[in-house]
């Protein structure tokens, strides 16, 4: 209950009004059963139409201000509800874009979908419930218990048995059902993660005819989830009827038991009416406590799973007073550079050590796994290292904040990644006010030209979520020319010009040199022929730099190198 109430606590002014107004309404339903009593008693018995008449206007009058207070009190519980829900999913939508890729890793894609968007509205559908109900009821109780002891002494010890018995129940259900809803929120983790999948990997599913294996894989998980719903739902289905049977045996009693005062004259018919409607409001606070006990371990548990994300500590963050402003000269150099995945049983890169310095293209080539993206995913600290330093213009990277740090960056991914809006739009993410001139030249120098005309709509045809209808080699000419909007002071390339041909390879490379003059350049490549004319070649193997040297130097004395040479060329090409 913390939790929500952590929640809250912002919205203290529309909590307190809408206190105020539950508190206005619980006041009216105790009001209205005492005139009852009043009217029985005084009118109808005593024949005193007059009386009847007043006491029945009065009745009406509360009613109606009951009423009111209601529509208020559900206004703003479903007004602060909402707002809270959006405010939460705007925090974990924030704290997630601060978040390292060991954070995302940590937690998974599929779970912070799923937090962001069931999680939340469980959350909001509970605080809706409790602000409602859950502040109203404690209140109708706690007037209907004074109301029944001032009308009723001997009789409320009804109320001694019936609550604790009804409290024990409730309770014990509570206990039993938290652990399955925990374990449900998991397992539409597990739901979303197998469908995401599918969605992203239906080319491959279908081409290999794995279809049924998929639909039984989708059948695994949603049938797990089934199961564990069906156990939870179970046991919460047996509260209803409980609370139900207690609150019928409670009336019967005090039926019975009251009947025999009025027909002793130790009690009024209208008192014993009275009586009747204050316990009925009591053990319906009782049941409708019981409905946010129902409704409470499941939003517990998404409670739980938000404030893990809200709370998550970075592992990588801006230190105390991060550099903003430097000289720059662009130069980045790893100094004894080791790093390790977390978890991971041995270091994924061991003691790397190199410079890359202003107009100097430095180039990384090694087999799959060797470490070659993990170096260039450190540069912007997607991660952190574990040991050694990196240095950009003699600067450790921790010092400058990440903003600035990034600023200096421009980053193509091994992967085009393109989101849903315009050519324009996806060009423009690094550099929000560029001109047109601008667009077209970056376009024009990642080759990217040719086919946007041919497009109806040139720079504003639409692409669609994460470029599905452009081909990869598109892609990444249209990543490639978003870095070069940027003009940052360091370009990192990270394999890049894979999907590209051989033409489009040689003349996107041409005219790159020559428009990042002054730049450092960092490429991570597979194939030979994008790297050879770079001035500086680092081969890496099984996380470590095996040589370092240029195209010629490394045919001549890298065993590594040779070998990856001669499975591009034949013999006698480029001196292989």
């Amino acid at each position: 209950m913390k939790l929500f109430l952590r929640y809250l606590k912002p919205y203290k002014i529309p909590v307190i009004i809408l206190i105020v107004f539950l508190g206005i309404q619980s006041i009216c339903e105790i009001i209205i059963p005492t005139l009852l009593a009043s009217m029985i008693n005084k009118g109808i018995l005593g024949g005193n139409q007059g009386l009847i008449i007043n006491i029945g206007l009065k009745m009406l009058l509360v009613a109606v201000i009951a009423m009111a207070c209601g529509l208020a009190a559900s206004y703003f519980a479903s007004r602060t509800a909402t707002k809270l829900s959006a405010e939460l999913r705007e925090k974990v939508f924030f704290k997630v874009e601060e978040f390292s890729l060991h954070e995302i890793d940590k937690i998974g894609t599929s779970s912070l979908i799923t937090r962001t968007t069931n999680d939340i509205t469980q959350i909001q559908s509970f605080m809706t419930f409790l602000m409602k109900i859950g502040f109203f009821t404690p209140l109708m109780a706690l007037s209907g218990v004074v109301m029944a002891i001032i009308t009723g002494k001997s009789l409320a010890l009804i109320l001694v048995v019936a609550i604790p018995i009804m409290s024990i129940i409730i309770a014990f259900i509570i206990f039993k059902t938290t652990k399955y809803y925990k374990s449900m929120q998991k397992k539409i983790d597990a739901i979303n993660r197998v469908l995401r999948e599918n969605l992203i990997g239906i080319k491959v599913i279908r081409a290999f005819k794995r279809s049924q294996h998929e639909i039984n894989r989708f059948d695994n998980v949603n049938d797990d989830y089934v199961q564990t719903s069906i156990h939870a739902q179970r046991l919460m289905g047996s509260l209803m009827p409980t609370v139900t049977v207690i609150m019928s045996l409670t009336t019967i009693a005090v039926m019975y038991f009251g009947g025999k005062m009025v027909y002793s004259g130790t009690m009024n018919v209208g008192n014993l009416v009275a009586y009747v409607q204050y316990i009925t409001q009591i053990l319906m606070s009782v049941m409708l406590i019981s409905m946010i006990f129902i409704m409470y371990p499941r939003a517990a548990a998404s409670a739980e799973r938000i404030s893990e994300v809200i709370d998550m500590e970075l592992s990588v963050k801006n230190t105390d007073k991060p550099l903003t402003e430097t000289k720059t000269k662009a130069t980045v150099e790893f100094k004894n550079v080791s790093f390790a995945y977390p978890n991971a049983e041995e270091a994924v890169l061991k003691n790397i050590s190199f410079k890359a310095n202003p107009n100097e293209t430095v180039a990384i080539i090694g087999s799959t796994g060797s470490g070659k993206s993990t170096i260039v995913n450190l540069i912007p600290r997607f991660y952190d290292v574990t040991e050694g330093e990196i240095l950009i213009d003699d600067i450790n990277i921790k010092e400058y904040g990440q903003n600035r740090l990034r600023g200096k960056i421009g980053f193509v991914p091994q992967k085009g990644i393109l989101f849903s809006g315009t050519i324009t739009e996806n060009l423009c993410f690094g550099k929000q006010d560029a001109t047109i001139d601008e667009i077209y030249h970056a376009a024009e120098v990642a080759q990217a030209t040719q086919f946007n005309e041919q497009k109806d709509d040139k720079f504003d045809a639409f692409i669609t979520q994460g470029g599905n209808n452009v081909s990869g080699g598109q892609k990444q000419r249209l990543a490639i020319a978003r870095a070069l909007i940027k003009k940052p002071e360091i370009y990192i390339f990270d394999d890049s010009f894979s999907a590209l041909d051989y033409k489009t390879d040689v003349l996107l490379r041409k005219v790159l040199k020559e428009e990042t003059v002054g730049a450092t350049i960092i490429i991570v490549a597979q194939r030979v022929s994008s790297i050879m004319e770079a001035d500086k070649i680092i081969v890496m193997d099984e996380g470590k730099i095996d040589d370092i040297g240029t195209h010629k130097e490394l045919l001549t004395r890298c065993l590594v190198y040779q070998e990856i040479v001669a499975s591009q060329f034949r013999e006698g090409e480029m001196g292989a």
